[in-house]
């Protein structure tokens, strides 16, 4: 099983969270059965607006 997780931001791209999440799918097929991978994608702090 292969597992992303984000904090979304106006930036976060939904087919770059899907593009990593297959790759951690097939990323724990290649390391053998019952192997779940995870990842965490960290993306840029937003910027407050000036009050």
């Amino acid at each position: 099983m292969g597992v992303v997780s984000i904090l979304p931001t106006l930036q976060t791209s939904p087919i770059h969270l899907v593009d990593k999440a297959d790759q951690a799918l097939y990323q724990a097929k290649r390391t053998g059965r019952d192997r779940a991978i995870s990842e965490e994608l960290l993306t840029q702090p937003v910027q407050q607006l000036p009050d």
